[in-house]
């Protein structure tokens, strides 16, 4: 699961800048603690770039993983799978999340 692309059901429960309408996220929690829910990092195919946004593509489709938008989704909203990040696209999310949190 981890690393894995899904597409987001989406939340009635969008405020403020929060992106209305279903999306892509990538699975980053580890799969030895998955409880009823699973840490994501959305994705946006209309943002620009930045240090904390990391370029993916998959299905044809190129978007940015947004670590900045990191949040925790109950389970019934993963849909249907559509891809898997590879080790290197994964390495810079990961490093994009230290950066984000100051974990260096």
């Amino acid at each position: 699961m981890r690393g894995d692309i899904y597409r987001l059901k989406a939340s009635r429960n969008t405020s403020g800048h929060e992106q209305r309408g279903s999306r892509y996220g990538v699975v980053m929690q580890s799969d030895a603690v998955i409880r009823s829910t699973v840490v994501v990092i959305p994705t946006s195919t209309s943002t620009i770039p930045s240090d904390t946004r990391v370029p993916l593509t998959f299905n044809g489709i190129t978007t940015y993983a947004m670590t900045e938008q990191m949040a925790v989704v109950d389970l019934r909203r993963l849909g249907d799978k559509v891809g898997q990040v590879d080790h290197q696209t994964m390495s810079e999310i990961e490093t994009a999340i230290r950066l984000l949190l100051g974990m260096f």
